[in-house]
């Protein structure tokens, strides 16, 4: 079937009806907080409120009113809440309690604002989390039996921090430091769950302790977790592990601090050497220069002015510069220095720095030549190395020794011109004497094969030294590949065949090893100062990995072995008990191959794997209401392709296809219930007969001795007004009766059709053997005898907007059977929609909407109206669509064609000429049919006679004057029956019913209907009561308040308020006594009249010149809101 409307030049037999389906999803979908609710159980003394959050999911619902719509809810990707189906009213909500999602083992998660924090050493910084949904608690109430209150408590929410692996050192004051409350809202304060009161952000700060241990690593992991909850609803927020928050501390920058005893002995100064990290490049500032490449900016002064490098030498130092970078109010702080144990008494130091001493040239030289050296290095060795026990000291005491030397070189004269030679050489000593690595010429070292640096220190082959590695050894696969181990240290250089030797182990749950192999792996330098080692894994089965390494230059030199674990945060948690290093295994998962998996997820590759772990926490279970069959997974319900015979049914077979109930499987055909043998009618597939054969259909053959017979005789009464007097008329009706011989089965159905005449089919009923007497014909379903006008459908047109010139638009029609004419008129500035029916009524229309109306002959025959907004907003249109019956089959004329079955006679002009169908733009067979044109050309006399004469003669109000009514006075309308003192007709009203002022002001009441007119004093009239809350009456109150017009068609009334502070209030017209209780007579809510309205959704039909008033009708049945 055709899914779009027909193109112009499609109407008629070829293109009667399309699919007009939904072609869209809802937009726009969200999630968001709703409200909590709450669950009060009372146990003797003891009251406990129960706390629930509801969540609701928003949408844009489409425009077909008609749809349903089907919802899931899913939770990380885990289906927690199925089938959940809302209508298309946006007051119908799809909710996700907390209590569901705990039912499937999910929990509130998302709260940390802070995932990073950046500290500077020695001070502090703040986590930041903030809620998504309002955290709740259970609160509990126990009472006296006097009725004091002896508890009354609701438990915080603790928020605890820890450091990976570890807990954070809350020494005593500051314990409170590493723990956070958060407190809920009681029974009583439950109101502020509506608010934003509970969207504060709580902070904890941390602390960067620096305890002088310069070598911290880069990168610590904070985690936070939370306390438990009580009650069933605040699980959601019991022990939750939050994510993880990445801290990252100082860079690495090296800073080297040397002590020289100069200008003059036991004088010690500092020389201060900065070893930059690749993050201070373009980074830096200060007397060090900017970093960046370029000299010219090195002397740039605090405030920013740049100095010229150039113009500053020995006697012209950068004075100014260097005061700009002075620290003011500078206070000295000095640590104590920590002395460690003596590891080697005064007789080996002397010995070990004596030695060292003797064996430098340098030293010796200086020793021979220069009178005067002090012997202050070598004392000063002796000290460090009895308190620390390390040897190299003796390098730095005899640096310190040969600048004290080169010192008194320099500022000596006489030396230099005595001893020439002797003062070139102390003059030019290379650093450490080129570490005995080295050749030292006028102060350089030129370093021997395999070392580099400037004193040959560097050991070319020797491996870099490791000062840590990424993320203490932890790599967390649930958050990254894990695909290599990052190393930081010096020095990482390219092209000197550095590796890394790996040991892999492959452990389970318990500890026990699975698998080990060792292999080698090249390193890869990122910069000098970083580099890494890729990880192999193992494809077997296993729990986690643990990797053991060093790395070497040559092969036979190494570095420390080094520790890296690879596991899964999802579902594995880590414990570090004293270095012993264990992975305990969450609740409310699997571990399948090698990953992850939440309780009640299923397998991406195959649907009726599950993860159920109350059966395997290792391997899938089977997913119950699912087969799997020839290695596809099928849902319960799903059908073998096309075969509809042919069903997964996991009651029956959970690897096989299984039979169909309600089917039969027929020389390879597959028949739904009651489907006919197409050679012969009177076979029809019965399962309960055969699934694979034809069954005989009992029900085909026809009841013997069929007759009408007179049944009884019914009657109609309705009430005819004007404004004196009441008339009531009763119209009878007669009944037919079908009489046939029953099969006594109850079983059975007969399908009854009505004939009139043997032709005209005027009634289908289909009937069991228990309500046989439904199955009888009223006269009044018969066609009307003296209606048989048929059914005329007439249009205007106008452009569609003023500024487009094509196309062109219906703005009015008229609907005319016999002497009823349904009419909507948007053509000029006055719009209105109006019914006219004289002495008996052939239309029935009904009112489906305020934009849609539904005009309905005897015959079956209907047409629909609807008002559409088009091309833009404010652009009112007319859509029509004629609905024909088996009436109009060979009976119709103009432009839809003359329904006869052959297509080529559609295009029939009222003179008989039938033009070509294919024609794009068939203006002369439109033009046939104007009315206007017609009735000129055909006669012009009888087209200004029937121009002369106006509407409903003027109802008998006004002077007919060539066609249009001069109206009396109190009376309007273009035929004058608008009687201006009468209240306007009403067709809804807003608020109906209930008004809740926590969600509106409730303080007026609007109106649609028509006609409200300017300058018309009208009023509303209320009755009041003010009701306690166990439902007495507090007051009554009589109150009225003027009608404001907003235009023709809307209007409201403001409700009226008094003094009285009551439970809630209930407003209504006047009650009086009923006349008669078939007829619906509500009070209009803006005056003394009533209107008259239809239970069964018709257009309200309102006579002509008719004034209902209060002193004629009355009813109890009035509009009430409260």
């Amino acid at each position: 079937m055709s899914t779009i409307a027909p193109d112009l030049g499609s109407c008629g037999t070829t293109y009667p009806v399309w699919l007009n389906g939904v072609n869209s999803v809802p937009s726009n979908l969200a999630v968001a907080y709703h409200g909590v609710t709450w669950d009060t159980n009372i146990d003797g003394l003891q009251t406990v409120h129960d706390p629930d959050i509801n969540l609701v999911c928003q949408f844009d619902r489409l425009p077909d009113q008609s749809l349903y719509y089907d919802v899931t809810w899913y939770v990380d990707d885990t289906e927690v809440l199925t089938n959940q189906t809302v209508s298309s009213n946006s007051s119908d909500l799809a909710l996700l309690t907390g209590s569901q999602m705990l039912a499937k083992g999910k929990k509130a998660n998302s709260m940390v604002l802070t995932p990073t924090l950046r500290m500077v050493r020695g001070r502090s910084a703040d986590v930041n989390i903030q809620f998504t949904i309002p955290f709740i608690n259970q609160h509990g109430i126990l009472r006296l039996p006097s009725g004091p209150v002896l508890f009354d408590a609701q438990p915080p929410l603790l928020i605890n921090m820890a450091v990976h692996g570890d807990s954070v050192d809350c020494n005593d004051p500051n314990k409170n430091l590493c723990e956070k409350k958060v407190y809920a809202y009681k029974r009583e304060d439950s109101d502020k769950y509506n608010t934003d009161d509970w969207k504060g952000v709580h902070s904890i700060k941390v602390y960067n302790k620096d305890d002088g241990d310069y070598t911290i690593d880069k990168h610590i992991t904070l985690r936070l977790e939370t306390g438990g909850t009580s009650g069933t609803g605040s699980k959601i927020f019991d022990s939750i592990i939050l994510p993880d928050i990445q801290v990252i501390l100082p860079t690495g920058t090296l800073v080297e601090i040397k002590f020289v005893s100069w200008p003059r002995q036991d004088n010690w100064q500092l020389n201060v050497d900065i070893f930059p990290s690749p993050s201070d490049v373009g980074n830096s500032s200060g007397l060090c220069g900017v970093l960046d490449g370029d000299y010219k900016n090195d002397f740039t002064r605090s405030d920013g002015t740049v100095d010229d490098p150039d113009n500053y030498h020995y006697w012209n130092p950068p004075n100014e510069f260097s005061e700009s970078w002075r620290y003011q109010n500078y206070q000295e702080k000095r640590r104590k220095r920590e002395v460690a144990p003596t590891v080697k008494n005064y007789e080996v130091a002397e010995e070990i720095c004596s030695t060292a001493f003797q064996a430098s040239t340098s030293y010796q030289t200086c020793q021979n030549y220069v009178t005067h050296l002090s012997n202050t290095s070598l004392i000063n060795c002796i000290s460090d190395v009895m308190m620390t026990g390390d040897d190299n000291f003796t390098r730095i005491h005899i640096e310190a020794a040969l600048e004290q030397c080169s010192v008194f070189v320099v500022l000596n004269k006489t030396f230099q011109q005595t001893e020439p030679e002797v003062a070139y050489t102390i003059e030019t000593f290379c650093q450490n004497n080129c570490s005995g690595h080295g050749i030292c010429n006028a102060g350089n070292c030129t370093c021997n094969e395999g070392y580099a640096g400037s004193d040959c220190s560097f050991d070319l082959l020797g491996p870099p030294t490791i000062s840590h590695i990424s993320d203490f050894g932890f790599c967390d696969k649930s958050k990254e590949a894990c695909d290599e181990i990052t190393l930081f240290g010096k020095y990482f250089i390219e092209n000197m065949n550095t590796s890394c030797f790996m040991t892999r182990h492959t452990l389970q749950e318990d500890g026990s090893s699975v698998s080990m192999a060792e292999y080698v792996v090249g390193l890869e330098e990122r910069t000098m100062f970083e580099g890494y080692c890729p990880l192999d894994y193992d494809t077997t089965n296993h729990w986690v990995t643990e990797y053991s390494f060093n790395i070497s230059n040559d092969g036979s030199r190494f570095t420390d072995n080094f520790h890296v674990y690879t596991y899964q945060s999802l579902c594995q948690e880590y414990r570090n008990n004293t270095g012993n290093i264990t992975f305990i295994f969450k609740n409310g998962y699997c571990f399948i191959n090698n990953s992850c998996v939440g309780d009640g997820s299923t397998n991406t590759i195959n649907k009726c794997d599950i993860c159920n772990t109350s059966k395997s926490k290792y391997d899938w279970s089977y997913n119950e209401g699912h087969c799997y069959i020839s290695g596809i997974c099928y849902k319960s319900g799903d059908f073998d392709g096309n075969n509809p015979c042919s069903i997964c049914d996991p009651s029956v077979d959970k690897t096989a296809w299984s039979p169909n109930t309600g089917h039969c499987l027929i020389d390879g055909m597959c028949y739904n219930t009651n489907d006919a043998d197409s050679t012969n009618p009177c076979s029809v597939c019965d399962p309960l007969l055969s699934t694979s054969g034809w069954s005989t259909n009992i029900s085909m053959k026809s009841p013997e001795d069929v007759s009408v017979e007179y049944h009884s005789v019914s009657w109609f009464s309705t009430n005819e007004t004007n404004t004196t007097t009441i008339r009531t008329v009763h119209q009878p009706y007669i009944n037919f009766k079908c009489m046939f011989v029953l099969r006594q089965d109850a079983s059975i159905f007969y399908k009854i059709k009505w004939y009139v005449n043997n032709v005209t089919l005027v009634k289908t009923v289909t009937v069991s053997e228990a309500d046989i007497d439904q199955a009888s014909l009223s006269s009044n379903d018969l066609p009307p005898v003296n209606h048989t006008a048929g059914l005329q459908v007439q249009t205007r047109h106008k452009q569609c907007h003023p500024d487009y010139n094509f196309p062109y638009c219906t703005c009015a029609v008229s609907v005319q059977s016999g002497q009823d004419v349904f009419l909507v008129d948007l053509c000029g500035d006055i719009q209105f929609v109006d019914f006219l029916s004289c002495i008996d009524s052939v239309i029935q229309v009904y009112k489906i909407s305020d934009k849609l109306y539904k005009i309905s002959l005897p015959t079956g025959s209907y047409v629909m109206v609807s008002l559409v907004e088009w091309p833009v907003q404010g652009s009112w249109q007319i859509d029509i669509d004629i609905y024909p019956s088996l009436s109009d089959v060979n009976n119709t004329v103009g432009l839809c064609g003359t329904l006869d079955g052959d297509r080529d006679n559609d295009f029939k002009r009222r003179n008989g000429d039938t033009d070509n169908v294919n024609l794009v733009y068939p203006d002369e067979f439109s033009n046939s049919w104007n009315l206007n044109t017609t009735l000129q050309n055909a006669n012009s006399v009888v087209t200004a006679s029937l121009q002369s004469l106006c509407p409903s003669n003027c109802s008998a109000h006004g002077v007919c004057n060539k066609g249009n009514c001069s109206c009396a006075v109190g009376f309007g309308g273009s035929d004058c029956s608008f009687d201006i003192l009468s209240p306007p007709v009403i067709w809804e009203s807003t608020p109906s019913g209930i008004c809740d002022k926590s969600l509106q002001q409730c303080s007026r009441v609007y109106l649609k209907g028509r006609y409200f007119l300017e300058n018309v004093d009208k009023n509303c009239f209320f009755d009041k009561q003010s009701i306690r809350h166990d439902g007495s009456i507090l007051a009554f109150t009589q109150l009225e308040s003027s009608l404001e017009e907003e235009n023709l068609f809307r209007g409201s009334c403001s409700i009226p308020s008094d003094d009285v502070t009551s439970w809630v209030t209930k407003s209504r017209q006047y009650p009086e006594s009923s006349e008669d209780e078939n007829t619906d007579y509500r009070r209009d809510v803006v005056s003394k009249s009533w209107m008259r309205f239809f239970d069964d959704g018709k257009f309200p039909y309102i006579p002509r010149g008719s004034r209902y008033s209060a002193e004629t009708y009355s009813s109890s049945k009035t509009e009430r809101f409260y």
